[in-house]
């Protein structure tokens, strides 16, 4: 369970946040955990996973209220030029839905320490920023 203090260090989870977090999570299924650290990140990226199958739909959904069909490529959309910013301002409201209950047991950094991942400076801070790794 997380304290104040580490509460206050992490940002809301949103769906952009999973979106950004999803593939370095993924990496960590690559390399050896603790046994504790394996399992939650196990159920963490299937609810991941469950939330980012939503939001894609919804995203689809927007594709195609503010597009057309691609000519030539039945079942394709693509925005048109003239909804581009109206677009825009639905995907980043979804983006930034919050996601409640999200239960987020981190993986010490000392952890990450010991293995042999490959994530980029960006990654990982993704990764503290929404609070799957913390110090």
């Amino acid at each position: 369970m997380e304290n104040k203090t580490e509460e206050s260090k992490t940002e809301k989870l949103t769906l952009g946040g999973l979106q950004l977090c999803s593939t370095p999570l993924q990496s960590l299924t690559q390399v050896k955990l603790p046994v504790k650290n394996s399992y939650w990140l196990i159920k963490t990226i299937d609810r991941i996973g469950k939330e980012l199958d939503n939001s894609e739909k919804l995203r689809v959904e927007l594709i195609k209220k503010f597009g057309e069909e691609v000519e030539g490529n039945k079942g394709n959309f693509q925005v048109k030029k003239e909804n581009i910013q109206e677009f825009n301002k639905e995907f980043i409201e979804l983006l930034n839905i919050e996601i409640e209950d999200f239960n987020i047991n981190p993986i010490k950094m000392e952890t990450l320490e010991k293995t042999n991942v490959e994530l980029t400076s960006i990654e990982l801070q993704n990764l503290c920023k929404f609070g799957f790794v913390s110090e």
